[in-house]
């Protein structure tokens, strides 16, 4: 976009406050804009909004905006044609445009219209402009121009910030620069030939799973991000492709999302879907053949290691498991290597056969220090042994009874049930997963499902367990009074 047609655009600085952060579920309560005409001049638009659902206190603080004030207020859908008319065919600003973007659409599509238009992001201009800056936010433009205003976090007020950010870089850069700086943050990527622009639309700049589907609406890969958005589009930036991206973005005929509040339920779905659906992109992930593992045991006062199937584990009562394998030959190459590294004897270790009190052939070819001979201590070698695979070591199931991690953001929350490191589903409510464990399916070990909850679980703010199922139904919705939370 050149500059001299950009100004001869009309343009819309927009602010809205909402009662959240999340626009497909949270509402708008106010709209403030500032129109600038090529003439020079401008004209304002304004109006609070009923949200029809409760504003929260902290937003309430935040905004300034009380339930009162827009108990009689117009819902959206009265004013919705006019403020069409007042946007159509113009060029959207607004500071983190995908934001109020996002709203607007949303709020649009409840009352049937397909809202869609040219945008620009004043926070990425800023960042084009003034590079050497760390702060793009409001507050930190205000400060940097000594803009003069009140009311901070109100709609108008906000959205005339904005105007005022548009008017001075317009008289304090060269036309050459602002063109080239607006050029490259209103570029648009290329999309498949099979993705509709309104699917790329509806990507909001959150957690969440998106799948892609090819021919025959089969799905062909499966990714995550705590940016949906960015993530996918990140897909279909020609400066960076390579032959694999451009290889799957050509088999792209639809894409699906799926919100989640954070970086562990995207997570956990995406581990779920790639193994429930198989696509063909997705290399890691995939559903394992049954899985193994060592285990230490102690038969006839002599400690051995055993190889035992995941299935056969139970997490709450040993936590004497070591590595797992997708075959037996894997453990037992692990196992000699491991050996080699630290002179273990695996003849004493059950794994090599030998004569009992003879040195065993890895002794008599100095890979084993003795053990088997009397050379080296016994305890002393149990000592090594366990020090050696102390790095593989599976960590146990310390909690009593299935348990539900609770992952919030500022609005809603998600409770993920886990068992043993199983993963049983994803629920919105702790009484949906109190019921859901009451009548899930036995637990099956994922060895993917166990290397994201390593990380997560005991960095969780919030581990709720559960009770045993034998007495799920005196529970009530009161769970925090009634169970045991890990701080």
């Amino acid at each position: 976009m050149q500059m001299s047609r950009f100004w001869q655009n009309n343009l819309i600085c927009i602010d809205l406050e909402t009662t959240g952060a999340n626009p497909l579920k949270d509402r708008i309560t106010e709209i403030g804009i500032v129109e600038l005409l090529p003439n020079g001049s401008s004209r304002e638009w304004h109006s609070l909004i009923n949200p029809e659902t409760p504003i929260p206190p902290f937003i309430s603080r935040l905004t300034g905006i009380s339930n009162e004030m827009v108990q009689e207020a117009p819902l959206f859908s009265d004013i919705a044609d006019e403020l069409l008319t007042i946007l159509k065919d113009k060029v959207f600003i607004a500071h983190n445009v995908r934001f109020d973007y996002a709203f607007l659409k949303q709020e649009f599509l409840k009352c049937g219209i397909y809202f869609k238009e040219n945008t620009l992001c004043t926070v990425r201009l800023s960042r084009q402009l003034y590079p050497h800056h760390f702060k793009h936010n409001l507050d930190s433009i205000i400060e940097r121009l000594g803009i003069d205003i009140t009311d901070r976090h109100r709609a108008l007020n906000d959205a005339k910030v904005v105007a005022y950010f548009l008017t001075h870089v317009k008289e304090n850069f060269s036309e050459e620069l602002l063109t080239q700086a607006i050029q490259k943050v209103t570029k648009k990527p290329s999309l498949p030939p099979g993705v509709d622009e309104y699917e790329i639309d509806s990507l909001p700049d959150s957690p969440g799973v998106y799948l892609f589907y090819g021919e025959n609406d089969l799905p062909i890969y499966i990714g995550k991000s705590i940016n949906l958005r960015e993530r996918v589009l990140s897909h279909f930036n020609s400066d960076h492709k390579h032959h694999k991206e451009l290889r799957l973005s050509q088999q792209i005929k639809r894409i699906e999302h799926h919100n989640t509040v954070g970086e562990l339920g995207a997570l956990l779905l995406e581990a779920k879907l790639i193994k429930e659906l198989n696509p063909i992109h997705n290399h890691r992930l995939r559903r394992q053949q049954q899985l193994c593992s060592w285990q230490w045991n102690t038969v006839h006062d002599k400690n051995i290691l055993e190889i035992k199937n995941t299935d056969e584990i139970n997490f709450s009562q040993s936590d004497n498991y070591f590595g797992v394998f997708q075959t037996r030959k894997k453990a037992l190459d692990t196992l000699r290597a491991i050996a080699d590294a630290h002179g273990l004897c695996l003849a004493v270790l059950g794994i090599d056969k030998h004569v009992k009190g003879k040195a065993c052939f890895r002794a008599q070819i100095n890979k084993c220090h003795g053990a088997c001979c009397g050379k080296e201590d016994m305890v002393h070698h149990d000592l090594k042994v366990q020090m050696a695979l102390e790095r593989i070591r599976l960590q146990n199931w310390k909690w009593a009874n299935a348990i539900v991690i609770k992952e919030s953001n500022h609005s809603y929350s998600d409770f993920h049930l886990i068992d043993q490191w199983a993963y049983f589903g994803t629920y919105s409510s702790y009484q949906d997963a109190l019921e859901a464990n009451s009548s899930r399916r036995e637990v099956i070990f994922d060895y993917d499902v166990y290397k994201i909850l390593i990380k997560f679980i005991f960095k969780s703010s919030e581990i709720i367990v559960l009770p045993n199922t034998n007495s799920i139904h005196h529970q009530t919705e009161d769970y925090l009074d009634e169970s045991v939370i890990d701080e």
